[in-house]
C-alpha cells in the first residue's frame, strides 16, 4: 500500500493499519471524553485501493465524504446498488475484527446484510459466517462489569443507549411477526450469562413477541430478566413502532431513562417454556471447564465438610497457599496458578501466622498473590460487592476460600420460609458468581454427628446448601479413624481418597486406608510398587520382597497378587505387569 493511505489516516487522526481491508481504531473525536471503555475501537474504517472511508459507532462521527466505511452517493458502493444506504453496522468478534454489517435504507425496506471480501463488499453472507451480538466486545465488558445490559430492537436504538451511557446490544436481523421463528439464536445466550439484561420491546406485535422471546431464552441464563414493552409508556402508546429512540428524540435523557428502567420490576417468577433443537445444541460453543486442583476441584462453588477440629482450615489454608504459588501441588494433583483471597473468620493473624511457619517456615518468601482477611460483610449486606471489588483489583483471580460460610452466609428474609430454600438461596450467589467469573469458591461448614447413608446429608445444613454447590468435599474419620476426603459434584467423578498430614501439617494423599487391615505380604507389596512408581513384574516384585522377608515363596506371591487384583488392591496391565490403582479412584474401605 502507497504512502498515500498511512498520510491520510494521519491527516484525518486514525492511528491503525494502512493495509487493505476493514479495521477497527480510536475515535479521534469521541475516545478522549468517554468517561467508560474508553479504550474501545469503536471506530472502523477500510482501506481501499483509491480511497479511505470511516464512521465512529459510539459519536457517529464521519469525515465528509463517507457516512461508516460506505459513499452517500445514492447507496452505490463498489458497484453493488442496494436502494439508499443511510446507515452499516459492524458486527465484530470479541477481539474487534469484522463479521458482517447489518445495512439500513432510507426506505425503510428491510435491512440489507453484508461481508468485506478481498476489499469489496458481498451482499449474501455465507452460511458459515459466525453470527454474534451487536458491539460485542464493549458487551462482554459491560457483562463482566455487572452493568446493566438493555436489549433493544435495532443496533440505532443501541448505539444511542450508548451515547447515553448505557451497555446495549441487540441481535441481527430484528423482530418477526408473531408466531414466526425470532431471529434471536440460543448461542448468543452465552454472552450474557450472569447479566442483568432489560429487554426492551417496540410498541408493535413484532416487537412484544420478540421481547417475550428473548426474555424467555435468557431466564436461567442471565443474572436477572426484565422486560419494559414500550407500547406501555404514556408517551409512546400512540406510536405503532414507538421505541426508545423516540423517547430520547422527545428529550429524555440518561437521568430519567435510569430511573425509568430501574422501575421495571423483576420478571423471575414467570413460568416460561422454552423448548429447543438438539440439532442447534450440537454446535453450541461452550468455554473449557476449568479446574483449580486437577480430578479434585472445578471452577464453580465447592463446600468442604467436616467436624470440628478435624482438619479443614489446615486443608483450606494449604490450599490457597499452594494455588497462588506456581508449580505447587495440592494432595499429589497439579494446581491452575492464580490470585487467592482466604476469608478465615474464625482465626486472627496470630493463629495464621502460626500455622503458615509451622508448614512452610520463614526461610522463603511467602507467595504474594495469596491475600486474606479475617472479617468480612454478609453476602446480602456488602459482602459479595467486596468479592467482586477483589475480583476487579486482581490481575488473575482463581480461587476464594471461605473459613466458616456460617459467618458471611445471608440470613432468610421470610420468616416462614422453607428451609431447603432458606439455604439454598443464602448460597446460590456464590455459585452463579464463580461460574461467571470462571473460578473456584471453597466454603467450609460443619459436619453433624449424626451418621447418615450418603455422606452429603452429614452436613450441618439442608441439603438446600449443597443443592447450592456445584462440589462437595468431605473430611471425615473411618471407623479405625484414618482420615479420608469424600467428593462428589456435577463436574468430577466420584472419589474418595485416604488423607493424612505429615510433620509440616501439611496433607498428603495416600490413596488407601488398607495398609493397616491387610496382611504384611500385602502390605509390602502395596509399598514396594508405591515407592518404585512404575509397573513391575512378578519376579521384580518377588525379588524387592525378597530383600526384607525369608523364605518368599514366587508360587504364594503369584496366588497373592491374583486375589489383590481381584480385590482391586492392585491393578494387572496387559503385559502381565501390576501397579496400583490411581488415588483418585481410591481402593475399598
Amino acid at each position: 500500500m502507497g504512502a498515500w493511505a498511512a498520510d491520510t489516516l494521519r491527516e484525518i487522526g486514525i492511528q491503525g493499519s494502512e493495509t487493505l481491508g476493514r479495521h477497527y481504531a480510536l475515535c479521534p473525536q469521541c475516545s478522549h471524553s468517554r468517561k467508560k471503555h474508553a479504550s474501545h475501537k469503536t471506530l472502523g474504517y477500510t482501506v481501499y485501493g483509491d480511497r479511505i472511508v470511516c464512521g465512529c459507532n459510539h459519536c457517529g462521527w464521519t469525515d465528509a465524504a463517507f457516512l461508516n466505511g460506505k459513499s452517500k452517493t445514492n447507496g452505490k458502493i463498489d458497484g453493488d446498488i442496494k436502494g439508499n444506504l443511510v446507515a452499516a453496522y459492524d458486527y465484530v468478534d470479541e477481539k474487534g475484527e469484522l463479521l458482517f454489517q447489518v445495512c439500513r435504507r432510507s426506505d425503510k425496506q428491510g435491512f440489507p446484510q453484508r461481508v468485506l471480501r478481498d476489499g469489496k463488499w458481498l451482499w449474501k453472507v455465507p452460511p458459515e459466517t459466525r453470527r454474534v451480538l451487536y458491539r460485542l466486545p464493549e458487551l462482554l465488558a459491560a457483562v463482566a462489569a455487572g452493568e446493566l445490559v438493555v436489549l433493544p430492537e435495532g443496533e440505532k436504538d443501541a448505539d444511542n443507549l450508548w451515547r447515553l451511557g448505557f451497555a446495549a446490544t441487540c441481535e441481527p436481523g430484528g423482530a418477526s411477526e408473531p408466531g414466526k421463528k425470532q431471529k434471536w439464536k440460543s448461542e448468543y445466550n452465552e454472552y450474557l450469562r450472569g447479566a442483568d439484561v432489560l429487554v426492551l420491546g417496540d410498541n408493535d406485535p413484532p416487537g412484544e413477541a420478540r421481547a417475550m422471546h428473548v426474555a424467555s431464552q435468557l431466564r436461567g441464563v442471565a443474572r436477572r430478566v426484565r422486560v419494559l414493552q414500550m407500547g406501555t409508556l404514556p408517551e409512546l402508546a400512540a406510536k405503532v413502532g414507538g421505541d426508545v429512540s423516540n423517547l430520547i428524540e422527545m428529550g429524555w435523557d440518561a437521568e430519567r431513562l435510569s430511573a425509568l428502567f430501574a422501575g421495571v420490576p423483576d420478571t423471575h417468577h414467570e413460568r416460561v417454556v422454552v423448548i429447543e433443537r438438539c440439532s442447534d445444541l450440537r454446535d453450541m460453543r461452550f468455554d473449557q471447564l476449568i479446574f483449580t486442583v486437577d480430578d479434585y476441584l472445578p471452577e464453580g462453588f465447592t463446600i468442604l465438610g467436616g467436624r470440628p477440629k478435624i482438619g479443614k482450615s489446615w486443608m483450606v489454608l494449604e490450599l490457597d497457599y499452594a494455588v497462588a504459588t506456581e508449580g505447587s501441588l495440592f494432595l499429589g494433583r497439579k494446581c491452575q496458578h492464580g490470585d487467592v483471597l482466604g476469608l478465615f473468620l474464625e482465626d486472627g493473624k496470630r493463629r495464621m501466622q502460626r500455622r503458615l511457619t509451622a508448614m512452610y517456615g520463614i526461610s522463603k518468601p511467602w507467595p504474594e498473590r495469596f491475600q486474606y482477611s479475617t472479617s468480612w460483610l454478609r453476602l446480602d449486606q456488602g459482602g459479595m460487592e467486596e468479592i467482586k471489588k477483589w475480583c476487579d483489583s486482581v490481575r488473575d483471580p482463581r480461587l476464594i476460600s471461605i473459613d466458616i460460610l456460617n459467618q458471611i452466609k445471608q440470613k432468610s428474609a421470610h420468616k416462614n420460609q422453607d428451609l431447603y430454600d432458606r439455604d439454598y438461596e443464602a448460597l446460590v450467589a456464590l455459585r452463579e458468581f464463580g461460574e461467571k467469573h470462571k473460578l473456584t469458591i471453597v466454603g467450609t461448614m460443619h459436619q453433624r454427628k449424626q451418621g447418615a447413608d450418603d455422606l452429603l446429608d452429614t452436613i450441618n445444613s439442608t441439603l438446600g446448601s449443597a443443592g447450592a454447590a456445584d462440589t462437595v468435599l468431605v473430611l471425615a474419620r473411618d471407623a479405625n479413624g484414618s482420615k479420608y476426603l469424600y467428593g462428589r459434584g456435577r463436574d468430577i467423578e466420584e472419589f474418595k481418597i485416604t488423607v493424612t498430614q505429615d510433620e509440616h501439617f501439611r496433607w498428603e494423599n495416600l490413596g488407601s486406608q488398607m495398609l493397616k487391615t491387610m496382611s504384611s505380604e500385602r502390605a509390602r507389596i502395596v509399598e514396594i510398587l508405591r515407592r518404585k512408581g512404575t509397573p513391575m513384574s512378578p519376579k521384580e516384585i518377588i525379588l524387592e520382597l525378597g530383600k526384607t522377608m525369608d523364605n518368599v515363596k514366587p508360587v504364594n506371591i503369584r496366588n497373592l497378587l491374583s486375589k489383590m487384583t481381584k480385590g482391586e488392591q492392585v491393578i494387572q496391565l496387559g503385559d502381565g505387569r501390576y501397579e496400583l490403582p490411581d488415588p483418585q479412584e481410591g481402593m475399598p474401605f
